[in-house]
């Protein structure tokens, strides 16, 4: 169980990534401002939901 937990942190992670990437690579900016809300919520998700405790 444990590594489900972080095997999903790590495709939230990367899909983030993936979006901030595309928003940086984006020339229309209607798009570049979905793609970063789009990376913010996920990073917010991730952060929020995580099971990781320190």
């Amino acid at each position: 169980m444990q590594y489900g937990a972080q095997y999903a942190q790590l495709i939230a992670l990367t899909a983030s990534a993936a979006l901030l990437y595309a928003a940086v690579r984006q020339q229309q900016p209607h798009n570049k401002l979905l793609l970063i809300a789009g990376s913010v919520l996920i990073a917010a998700g991730l952060t929020t939901f995580s099971q990781g405790h320190c």
